[in-house]
C-alpha cells in the first residue's frame, strides 16, 4: 500500500433547499417562507414558483442542493421530478420527522443558533417580558407581530420572519427565543409608522444566517431598494430571491409609504453612509422592480436613480447576479491519500464542527465540501468535479459508490452528511472516464484513440508532462525527425543540430538557455545543448551503440550499448566472431529509441506533448482542478459532427460553466486545413453554452502560413468573439506563453484562462495589434 498525505481544503455549509410553489399560491408562499427560517442558511433558500419561465434558471443560479414542494399540486410534483440529479438523499422525504423525544429537522436548524444565542446572553439584565420594555430599540433581539388582515402581513414576513405553527411541524421555535432570549416585542398597527429601529435588531431572518459567510461576492449592484406591491405574489417571491441571493435591499410599495417612511430613510442614512466609504463611490440608488411606473410612484428623484434593474416577470433575476453559496469558514486538514487493492483513495478526519452534534441532533444532515488537493496532472485519476450538476448522482458513484449525496460545486465537491460523522473517504475517478461523460453533453461518443495511447506513453518516457520541456528547443526536434529508426549519428552531429551550430561553428542557443530540464551544478545556471542531449538519452530517447563489421560475411550492422559482448552474431549472415579488435579508438554513436525508435513519426505527439506542457506551465486555475487528454476520437450519437479525432482536451472550471478545448497540433511541415477547422469547429459547437465555454487550439511547431491562418479563421463563431486559440513556436518555446509575442504586439504578456488566450490570438492573427517601432 501506498501513501501520501495531502492538504484538503473543508468546508462546513447547510444544505440550500429551493422551495417550489404554485404560481399565485400566497398561502404555501407564506409556509414556505415560515418554515425556511427553521433552518440554518434558511434565508437563503430561494422560492420557486414551478411555472415561472425563470424556474429553470433560479435552480441553477442558486445552485440549490434539493427541491421541496410545498402543496401537492401536479405541477410542483413535475417539475421536481425534472431534477434527478437533486434526488432526495435521505430515507424520509420530510423536512421534519419523528426523533427520541419528539421531532427534529432532517438537516441543520436553527436550534444551534438559539443555544449559541441563549448561552451567550446568560442573564444581562434584559426584561423579562416587553410589558417592562421602555426602550426596545436598545434590545439587539427583536421579534414582530401582525394582524391576519394587516396588508403589510407578508412584507413583514419576508423582511423580518417568523417561525411555523408547533402544530404544523411539531417544534416550537418562538417560544424557545421568547423564553430564553427574551426579544423586544413590536406589534405592528396598520395606522403607525413602522420605528426605524427594526432593521438594526437580529429578527428570524438574521438568526438563521448567523456565522456564515459567502463564496463569492453575489453581485456589483448588492444594496438598494425593491420597488413592488405588497400584495402581489409575484413581487414577494422576486423580493424574497434578492435577499436571498444575499442583496441588502428593502421593499417599497408607493401605496403604503407612510407606513414604510422610517424603514425607507433608515436605509437610505445606511446607503448614504456606505457612500461616503473609500471603497463606494457612487451616488445613486439602486432600485429593483417589475415596473417602471412603481418605480416613479416612490418619488425619488429621477437623477438619483440611475440604476433601475428591471425584472421581466416572475422571479427573474438579473444578468449579472450570482447567488453565492454560504458556509461557516474554511479548514485545511492533512488527509492520506493511499492505494489499496489497486484503487486510490483519499481519506481525511473531518475537523471540529461549529455546531452541535450530539445525539439530541442526530438525524439532522449538513454538506461537508471538499475540495481536492493539488494533482499530478500525469496521473491517470483525478479527484476534480467539473461543475455539471447533472453528473452528481455520477460523482457519487465514482466517489462514494452512492449516488444520492453528491452535490458538485464550483470549487469541489460537496457531501451530505449526517451530523454525527467524523470522517470522509473518496475514491478519485478515471480521467478519460470522466472526459467521455463531458462529451456525452454534446452528443458525442468519445475514446482515446491509437495515437492518444502513444502519445501518453511518450509523455510518460519523459517523466510526464514537465520532462517534456525538452521538446521546447527547436534542435530537439530536428533531431528527433532528421534521423530515422535504422540511423546512427555521434554525439558531436547530435549537439550541432541541438545547439543549431551554423557553418562558422557559432552556436544559436540562447533562447533556450533558461530552460529547466534537471538540477544543474551550482555554478552552472545556462542550459547547453550537452545537456538537452544527456537528458534525452536519461529519459531512453535515443540509446548508444557501436557500428560493427563482421569478419565473415565483412558486411556492417548496427548494436546497441546493452546488447553488447565479446562474442557477437552477425545481424546479417548469423555467423558469431569476436568484436575485441574492433574496438579500438572506436566512437559511440546514437539510435532513436523506445517509442521515438518507431518509423511513425510518433503518430505526431511531440506537438501535442509540447503544447499541453505549455498549458499546464501557463494556466494557473488549472492547478484547481483540469484535464489534459491527448489524441480522443469522436463520433457523433446526437451531435452534427462528422466523425473525426481532436489531437487534444482541455477542461478546466469557469465561474459557473466548465471551459473545454479541442484542436490540432502539427509539426512544422504540418498545415492547418480547412477541414480541420470545419471539423473542430463542429465539436465546439455542439457543447452546450448554458453550461459550457467552449474553445479550439490550433498548435503548430512553426510559423503559421497565411493559409493556415484564414483557415484557422474559420472555426471563429459569429456568436463568440474570442474562441480560437493560435500557438506556433513563438508561443510553446517560451516559459511564459507570450513571451516573445508580446515584443510586437499590443497583449498583455500573462495568460490565466483560455478565454485570455482566445483574446490575443484574435489581437495577434484576426485584428493585429503590432506595436509601432
Amino acid at each position: 500500500m501506498l501513501t501520501a498525505n495531502r492538504n484538503v481544503r473543508v468546508r462546513y455549509r447547510p444544505i440550500r433547499i429551493g422551495l417550489c410553489v404554485e404560481n399565485g399560491d400566497l398561502e404555501n408562499l407564506r409556509r414556505a417562507i415560515r418554515v425556511t427560517h427553521a433552518f440554518w442558511g434558511g434565508k437563503f433558500n430561494p422560492v420557486i414558483p414551478v411555472r415561472a419561465p425563470s424556474a429553470d434558471e433560479l435552480v441553477r443560479r442558486f445552485r440549490v442542493d434539493l427541491l421541496f414542494g410545498m402543496g401537492q399540486s401536479n405541477s410542483v410534483k413535475d417539475f421536481i421530478g425534472r431534477f434527478p440529479h437533486l434526488a432526495w438523499p435521505l430515507f424520509d422525504s420530510s423536512l421534519f420527522a419523528p426523533a427520541p423525544g419528539g421531532v427534529d429537522a432532517n438537516f441543520l436548524d436553527v436550534s444551534h443558533s438559539l443555544n449559541r444565542i441563549a448561552d451567550q446572553i446568560g442573564s444581562p439584565g434584559f426584561p423579562t417580558n416587553d410589558e417592562d420594555v421602555s426602550h426596545p430599540e436598545q434590545n439587539p433581539y427583536g421579534l414582530i407581530h401582525w394582524s391576519s388582515d394587516d396588508p403589510l402581513g407578508d412584507l413583514l414576513l419576508t423582511t423580518f420572519g417568523a417561525y411555523p405553527a408547533p402544530e404544523e411541524i411539531g417544534r416550537d421555535y418562538e417560544r424557545f427565543i421568547r423564553e430564553n432570549i427574551r426579544p423586544a416585542h413590536y406589534w405592528a398597527s396598520q395606522s403607525s409608522e413602522f420605528p426605524a429601529y427594526l432593521l438594526d435588531q437580529t429578527m428570524p431572518t438574521d438568526i438563521c444566517g448567523l456565522d456564515l459567510t459567502w463564496d463569492r461576492i453575489p453581485s456589483t449592484e448588492s444594496i438598494g431598494f425593491y420597488a413592488g406591491m405588497a400584495s402581489a405574489f409575484e413581487d414577494l417571491v422576486n423580493y424574497w430571491n434578492l435577499r436571498a441571493a444575499d442583496l441588502n435591499v428593502v421593499f417599497l410599495d408607493p401605496q403604503h409609504t407612510k407606513r414604510l417612511g422610517n424603514l425607507r430613510e433608515e436605509h437610505l442614512r445606511f446607503i448614504r453612509q456606505r457612500q461616503n466609504s473609500t471603497e463606494y463611490r457612487e451616488t445613486g440608488i439602486h432600485i429593483w422592480s417589475r415596473s417602471q411606473e412603481i418605480v416613479q410612484g416612490l418619488g425619488f428623484d429621477p437623477a438619483l436613480v440611475p440604476h433601475f434593474f428591471a425584472i421581466d416577470g416572475t422571479a427573474i433575476i438579473g444578468g449579472n447576479l450570482r447567488p453565492p453559496l454560504h458556509y461557516f469558514k474554511n479548514r485545511t486538514v492533512v488527509a492520506s491519500l493511499s492505494e489499496e487493492i489497486g484503487e486510490p483513495v483519499l481519506a481525511l478526519q473531518l475537523p471540529d464542527k461549529p455546531f452541535e452534534s450530539d445525539d439530541a441532533f442526530s438525524q439532522q444532515h449538513f454538506v461537508v465540501s471538499v475540495k481536492p488537493p493539488f494533482e499530478n496532472h500525469d496521473d491517470e485519476r483525478t479527484l476534480w468535479t467539473p461543475y455539471l450538476p447533472g453528473l452528481n448522482q455520477w460523482y457519487g458513484r465514482q466517489l462514494r459508490s452512492e449516488s444520492l449525496t453528491a452535490r458538485v460545486e464550483v470549487e469541489g465537491i460537496g457531501i451530505i452528511c449526517p451530523i454525527s460523522d467524523e470522517s470522509l473517504e473518496l475514491s478519485p475517478m478515471n480521467k478519460q472516464a470522466l472526459a467521455n461523460r463531458l462529451f456525452e453533453f454534446a452528443g458525442i461518443e468519445a475514446n482515446q484513440s491509437i495515437p492518444g495511447r502513444i502519445a501518453s506513453r511518450l509523455i510518460e518516457q519523459l517523466g510526464g508532462l514537465r520532462g517534456c520541456r525538452v521538446f521546447k528547443i527547436a534542435g530537439v526536434r530536428n533531431l528527433i525527425k532528421e534521423y530515422g529508426p535504422l540511423q546512427e549519428f555521434d554525439r558531436t552531429a547530435a549537439t550541432r543540430i541541438i545547439g543549431n551550430r551554423d557553418l562558422e561553428g557559432r552556436l544559436h542557443f540562447s533562447e533556450y538557455e533558461s530552460i529547466f530540464l534537471e538540477p544543474r551544478e551550482p555554478k552552472k545556471t545556462k542550459l547547453t545543448p550537452e545537456d538537452a542531449f544527456l537528458y534525452l538519452l536519461d529519459k531512453g530517447v535515443f540509446r548508444a551503440g557501436l557500428t560493427l563489421t563482421c569478419s565473415v560475411c565483412e558486411l556492417e550492422f548496427w548494436v546497441g550499448l546493452d546488447d553488447l559482448s565479446t562474442q557477437m552474431d552477425c545481424d546479417v549472415c548469423g555467423r558469431r566472431f569476436n568484436i575485441s579488435r574492433q574496438l579500438k579508438d572506436r566512437g559511440w554513436t546514437y539510435r532513436r529509441s523506445g517509442l521515438f525508435g518507431r518509423d511513425n513519426n510518433q503518430e505526431g505527439s511531440i506537438p501535442v506533448a509540447l503544447t499541453l506542457q505549455q498549458l499546464v506551465a501557463n494556466l494557473d486555475s488549472l492547478y484547481d482542478g483540469s484535464l489534459f487528454l491527448t489524441n480522443i476520437s469522436l463520433k457523433p450519437v446526437t451531435a452534427k459532427i462528422e466523425p473525426c479525432e481532436t489531437d487534444l482536451f482541455v477542461a478546466m472550471q469557469g465561474q459557473d460553466r466548465v471551459q473545454v478545448a479541442v484542436g490540432e497540433c502539427k509539426d512544422a511541415g504540418g498545415a492547418i486545413t480547412a477541414e480541420d477547422a470545419r471539423k473542430m469547429a463542429a465539436v465546439a459547437d455542439s457543447f452546450p453554452h448554458e453550461q459550457f465555454e467552449s474553445y479550439v487550439i490550433f498548435s503548430k511547431t512553426a510559423p503559421f502560413t497565411p493559409e493556415d491562418i484564414e483557415n484557422c479563421r474559420q472555426a471563429q463563431p459569429k456568436n463568440q468573439r474570442f474562441r480560437v486559440i493560435m500557438l506556433s513556436n513563438r508561443e510553446l518555446e517560451p516559459n511564459r506563453l507570450y513571451e516573445r509575442t508580446s515584443q510586437d504586439y499590443e497583449i498583455r504578456s500573462l495568460t490565466r484562462s483560455l478565454s485570455n488566450m482566445a483574446e490575443v490570438t484574435h489581437a495577434v492573427y484576426f485584428a493585429p495589434r503590432v506595436k509601432s517601432r
